[in-house]
């Protein structure tokens, strides 16, 4: 889970596992997110998959971005860290 072998900061680059909720099924399934990290609060980590190539532009609407849980992570794998 996050925040045990690896603490993102605002900025890295990361992937996210986590288990995502299914439509007309019975079980939760595994998914991967790739992004920049915008947000991190204790119940949940926001991550931007689409955003500006000059990070000095605020998120706005253009910008997606996820919001996940902290309890569906599995894992959390640094891809490159903020300077």
């Amino acid at each position: 889970q996050m925040g045990r072998a690896m603490k993102p900061r605002k900025g890295d680059l990361v992937r996210v596992e986590f288990d995502d909720h299914v439509r007309d099924g019975d079980e939760l399934i595994r998914f991967a997110v790739y992004g920049r990290v915008l947000n991190i609060t204790r119940h949940a980590i926001t991550v931007a998959v689409w955003e500006y190539a000059d990070p000095n532009v605020p998120p706005d609407d253009n910008v997606d971005r996820y919001t996940i849980a902290r309890k569906a992570i599995a894992d959390v794998s640094l891809m490159v860290r903020a300077n």
